[in-house]
């Protein structure tokens, strides 16, 4: 990604933050003890396959989190032991996301004194695992751009190895997903799913190796490899991938080291 130097940046912490207050705003003007998913839903407007993705995600990311913490060796032992606490709640409250919402438990979980140690962690993280913050123009931008593509492959079938449009396919919709709903998914999810699209290229890749004898195939390429490029550019990925023969090859690594420069667990998560 970009330097950290030139751009605003967020962390898995930070993120995280985000979420509990957007999750917070929606359950906080109900009275009762509980609140059923399918109320929240109806109140938020998203879908229920789209809620269970979101709360897959932020086991992903609370994992991410939990095992950082303990490496942070310069920080004090009992702030990084109240800050798993703090991270415990959360994920206790989420594993009952999927049926009823415990309105108290997600405001004391979620509160500010109570989410305080991983907030105060969220800057030193942010040292080690940095995503940039992308605006709301930008997003549409790559998903328009997304979209498009979307439409013409659901037009245009493969005569060898159709498969491997299908893969592009989901992986494409998937990444718009995550990019509609940002805010609750965050870079983990989108990441990965933008390494879907790019992995079914790398198939695509091998099928033309040789100039002229996959026509078919080298236009889905040089349409996806124009999309990638603008994503990641929109994105703050990179502003380009080099041309190094293999350009699936080098955008696959771009989005393995965007997605935890200093750390493996991500790189199992995405793979």
């Amino acid at each position: 990604m970009a330097s950290p130097h030139n751009q605003a940046l967020t962390d898995p912490i930070r993120e995280l933050m985000d979420f509990a207050e957007i999750f917070t705003g929606v359950v906080k003007g109900h009275s009762e003890s509980q609140v059923l998913l399918a109320s929240v839903q109806s109140q938020i407007k998203i879908p229920a396959s789209v809620f269970s993705e979101v709360i897959s995600d932020t086991h992903n990311r609370l994992d991410v989190i939990e095992e950082i913490i303990p490496q942070l060796e310069e920080v004090d032992p009992d702030l990084r032991e109240s800050a798993l606490g703090a991270l415990a709640k959360i994920r206790n409250l989420i594993e009952f996301c999927p049926y009823v919402i415990n309105v108290g438990d997600a405001r004391k979980a979620m509160s500010l004194s109570s989410t305080a140690p991983l907030r105060a962690l969220s800057p030193i993280v942010r040292t080690r695992i940095a995503y940039p913050r992308i605006t709301r123009e930008e997003r549409q931008i790559a998903q328009a751009e997304i979209a498009q593509l979307i439409s013409w492959l659901e037009e245009h079938e493969l005569h060898d190895k159709d498969f491997i449009r299908q893969a592009l396919l989901v992986g494409l919709r998937r990444t718009n997903l995550r990019l509609s709903w940002f805010g609750w998914f965050g870079w983990i999810g989108t990441l990965a799913s933008l390494r879907e699209v790019v992995a079914a290229y790398m198939s695509l890749e091998s099928m033309a190796t040789t100039p002229g004898t996959n026509p078919d195939a080298e236009i889905v390429l040089r349409k996806t490899r124009a999309m990638i490029s603008v994503v990641f550019d929109k994105l703050k990925v990179a502003k380009d991938v080099a041309d190094v023969g293999a350009y699936g090859v080098a955008a696959y690594a771009i989005l393995t080291k965007a997605a935890m420069p200093a750390m493996t667990h991500v790189a199992g998560l995405l793979r």
